[in-house]
């Protein structure tokens, strides 16, 4: 005995749903490892300790203080002097090293 023959059009639909279905489980399942990645990667960086909420910030030393425009002065009001001598540059025995990637 065979299967009833269905026909193209429900067929097509159900093609359809079947896709749907599986591009909803491959996203919620993308999410899921996304979460876990981000959470074995949070735990295990090294250097960084758990904060929190917690965490406060100090108080800004500078919280009243506003610098009128137009002064290039410092705070204490003395003015900036250029240097005596400009730095020396030291010939590059080497070419520099080019690193590119993370802030780490």
């Amino acid at each position: 005995m065979s299967a009833p023959a269905i026909h193209p059009a429900v067929q097509r639909d159900l093609s359809l749903q079947r896709l749907r279905d599986l591009t909803f489980a491959c996203a919620a399942g993308a999410a899921g490892l996304l979460g876990v990645f981000s959470i074995v990667a949070a735990t295990t960086i090294p250097g960084h300790t758990d904060g929190g909420a917690t965490a406060t910030t100090a108080p800004d030393s500078n919280a009243g203080f506003s610098q009128p425009a137009g002064d290039d002065g410092t705070a204490d009001g003395a003015q900036l002097q250029p240097p005596a001598q400009a730095p020396a540059r030291q010939p590059a025995a080497v070419a520099p090293h080019v690193v590119s990637g993370g802030s780490r």
